[in-house]
């Protein structure tokens, strides 16, 4: 009799625990990249004890009912501090993390409904093991006087550099949406901003961040806002190849780059004229507040300048002609913003500087931050053109961060390093002198660094190494 009871107890908590199993199999996790937004401090943790603390409802009766929540409650050493702040001399923090079980019951304890709720982390929070390490994350900033941290998400500690990066993207992001919504035309609003892995229309494959903006002034069209007017933004990783939609008239556009990812836009750029500048001024700032509205680029007398240039043959004459262009810099400012913008032609048919290098070259002279966000633009469709000589001065001069992928992968070719104009010397003397002034690092020669816009006496062979050894370190910043 009593090996019977002994049984049926064992029996019945196999049952609570296959319930709470079954129930737990509910709960659906969102991706680190969702969520990482939030996190505030993130802790690399030894845990030294576990306990388990079921919480039963209180039935009608006054009897306990079934539970409805665990409460998971570690006692962990603080290995090392990943992000945030945590007391160097507080070497033991407490922390708990609660899941709720995901059924509702009536005041008899009866099963209702059950629900699949949408949780941040790995899935591993309430399950952590006594001697393993993992990654704690925190929602908010620690106060190592409290004590008990409640625990937000938990990653292995083999994802801290991916757990770095995406903190980063989600806090630099937050206020890039911040930021875009205050500078919203009149009418448009931000209906959504989601993370995560899913094509844009037109496109396949990759993952990242969409941003969808619409005009809720905009005509009404058989009973529906005119889909012509909304603009979609994709923030993709580097495996995302743009295509034309099928759905649609519009096309996706690259408009520049975010900390080193593409940005992509589309939409209808007539009812938002600017929307590209500004959208690209404020990916390139990498979160940064937005620098001063971007130039409106003046078509017509980049007309006249591109037909005057393409008569001129002879060097010097050209050159007579762009000083007297420069005397009115207000005048000019808003045309070479346009031929930045849209020169894909040679300057002349016997030269091989295209408009936009030209443009870009001319740039260099001006002291306005707005050219920025045309430049970021223009860089993200430079591909693997180099004349860089022409181009980073500017970028250099306002510490454009948004540069920094390009200038690896310039540095990167081989002619980057080999002297093509004698005046003008290695392109690598550009980019790298850039790198360092933007970056704030020290490739160049002790003796040069600060002194000059290019180096002199550069040796692939001893650079690059270091180069790469830095960007490897860095380039997920």
């Amino acid at each position: 009799m009593n090996g019977l009871i002994k049984c049926s107890v064992i029996f019945a908590m196999a049952l609570g625990v296959m319930s709470l199993s079954a129930a737990a199999s509910q709960v659906h996790m969102q991706a680190m990249d969702e969520t990482s937004g939030n996190i505030q401090t993130a802790l690399k943790v030894k845990v030294l004890e576990v306990k388990h603390t079921r919480i039963h409802m209180k039935l009608k009766s006054g009897a306990e009912g079934p539970v409805t929540s665990v409460h998971a409650d570690y006692t962990c050493q603080v290995v090392e501090t990943v992000a945030g702040q945590w007391p160097a001399d507080v070497k033991k923090v407490s922390i708990r993390f609660t899941s709720v079980v995901p059924v509702k019951y009536d005041e008899n304890g009866k099963s209702v409904m059950s629900f699949s709720p949408i949780r941040p982390g790995s899935g591993m929070e309430g399950d952590f093991k006594k001697g393993k390490e993992y990654l704690a994350c925190f929602a908010y900033r620690l106060d190592a006087s409290k004590p008990l941290q409640h625990l937000y998400a938990a990653y292995r500690p083999d994802h801290c550099a991916a757990l770095l990066a995406s903190v980063g993207d989600g806090r630099a992001f937050a206020k890039f949406s911040k930021t875009l919504r205050a500078r919203l035309p009149d009418g448009w609003k931000i209906s959504n901003i989601r993370y995560g892995k899913f094509p844009p229309l037109g496109g396949v494959g990759g993952t990242g961040v969409y941003i969808y903006i619409y005009d809720h002034k905009a005509p009404i069209v058989a009973g529906k806002r005119a889909p012509w007017t909304d603009m979609h933004i994709w923030i993709r990783d580097h495996d995302y190849k743009a295509a034309a939609s099928k759905a649609t008239r519009s096309t996706v556009r690259l408009i520049g780059a975010w900390r080193g990812r593409r940005v992509l836009v589309m939409g209808d750029g007539k009812r938002w004229p600017s929307n590209r500048e500004d959208i690209a001024a404020a990916f390139g700032s990498a979160g940064d507040p937005l620098r001063p509205p971007p130039i409106e680029p003046d078509y017509k007398l980049a007309e006249k300048i591109t037909a005057d240039l393409g008569r001129i043959g002879d060097y010097r004459k050209r050159s007579e002609y762009t000083a007297g262009l420069l005397k009115d810099r207000k005048r000019a400012l808003p045309a070479l913003v346009a031929i930045l913008e849209r020169g894909e032609a040679p300057v002349h048919k016997d030269s091989s500087m295209f408009l936009w290098e030209y443009a870009a070259f001319q740039l260099n002279s001006f002291d306005d931050p707005r050219i920025v966000s045309h430049l970021i633009v223009r860089l993200a469709r430079s591909g693997d053109r180099c004349n860089s000589h022409l181009f980073v001065r500017s970028l250099a001069k306002f510490k454009v961060k948004a540069a920094v992928p390009y200038l690896i992968r310039w540095l990167r070719r081989n002619q980057s390093w080999q002297i093509m104009y004698d005046m003008f010397g290695e392109e690598a003397s550009y980019q790298l002198s850039a790198l360092d002034r933007i970056a704030g690092t020290r490739f160049g020669p002790p003796d040069q660094i600060g002194k000059r816009e290019f180096y002199q006496g550069l040796s692939k062979d001893e650079v690059m190494p270091k180069v790469e050894k830095w960007w490897r370190a860095n380039k997920d910043k």
